[in-house]
């Protein structure tokens, strides 16, 4: 490869993760906004009901969510689904590698799923391995949505929102760390669009966060 070539991919390089973290940016902005505007009517709506009795029974909605539900959550099993949803997340890879591979195993040190016969495996297998994690997530979150007992529970809440979140960010930042073991880059370099599967696993995953926040919801 020529040195301008080289300097060519280094320049888009650099455009995309300028791309990246501005979107990446205006994300975090908006989730910031989102719930500053949450806690805001929140707070209205407790001082209604401190100085106005008339107004007991009144109800704010947003897009058809009470945000008077989040008092009612236990943090500790919102936290335990996100946990949750991360072990999914490198099980995922550890079936798919140990279907193809074989000998997978989780480094602590890489902090990722390793398939020591990974050079035995073909690029669509590779691509599968590295996608599993988003389709896990997402197989598992449709679950513990479609079921009525586990729909709404704070478990499935906190499973769903940390999916949908850890597939954005994969999606906008492009992976996290090494690019070489990034899931989204490896999709990439083995013929799928990394970015896509990553965002749209995020999509998916946020209307089953949607669909298991309010517990007024139970059919």
């Amino acid at each position: 490869m020529t040195e301008q070539a080289k300097k060519y991919l280094a320049k888009k390089k650099l455009e995309k993760m300028e791309w990246h973290n501005a979107i990446f940016g205006l994300s975090i902005g908006g989730i910031v906004i989102a719930l500053l505007t949450c806690i805001f009517f929140m707070l209205i709506v407790n001082i209604n009901h401190a100085n106005a009795g008339e107004l007991d029974n009144w109800e704010f909605n947003i897009m058809g969510i009470n945000p008077r539900d989040f008092k009612d959550r236990e943090v500790l099993p919102i936290i335990g689904g996100a946990i949750l949803s991360l072990g999914v997340h490198e099980l995922g890879h550890f079936a798919v590698g140990e279907m193809y591979g074989g000998g997978s195993s989780f480094d602590w040190g890489e902090r990722a799923v390793m398939v020591s016969d990974y050079h035995q495996m073909s690029n669509d297998e590779r691509a599968l391995f590295h996608g599993a994690g988003f389709l896990a997530q997402t197989l598992v979150g449709g679950i513990l949505t479609a079921i009525p007992k586990t729909r709404h529970s704070d478990w499935t809440f906190g499973f769903n929102a940390f999916s949908s979140v850890n597939s954005f960010g994969y999606g906008i930042t492009g992976g996290f760390g090494d690019e070489n073991k990034s899931d989204v880059h490896n999709l990439d370099r083995y013929g799928y669009n990394g970015t896509a599967i990553a965002i749209g696993s995020g999509v998916v995953n946020g209307v089953f966060t949607y669909i298991s926040l309010n517990k007024d919801k139970e059919e």
